[in-house]
């Protein structure tokens, strides 16, 4: 058998004290990323946080990411928020229509 990919578990925690939601308003608290060997949980300044996830996730080996809803809650979340902040993530989202969704997407990324 061939070389299995990498895999990694994200899921992030929304201030949902308004919009929980709504990336426009509603902030990422925690972005929690685990792999084979490790266990990792950001958290603070909203801008800090983002860019030390992207630098985490660009220093990983190839995978893939896996997340409850992710690609149509949490990932683009997480861009739209980098977005507002005015930070940028090398996170670059594209809609694989060959996947079923059970949720509709996010708004802006249908």
């Amino acid at each position: 058998m061939g070389h299995q990919p990498a895999i990694y578990g994200l899921d992030i925690e929304t201030d949902n004290s308004n919009d929980g939601l709504d990336p426009a308003v509603a902030s990422v608290r925690a972005v929690a990323l685990s792999g084979r060997t490790f266990d990792e949980l950001f958290v603070g300044d909203e801008a800090d946080l983002l860019r030390a996830l992207d630098d985490r996730l660009a220093a990983l080996p190839l995978g893939v990411i896996a997340t409850w809803n992710g690609s149509a809650f949490d990932l683009p979340f997480l861009a739209d928020r980098a977005r507002v902040l005015g930070t940028d993530l090398g996170l670059k989202l594209c809609l694989d229509r060959s996947l079923t969704l059970h949720r509709a997407p996010l708004p802006g990324h249908a």
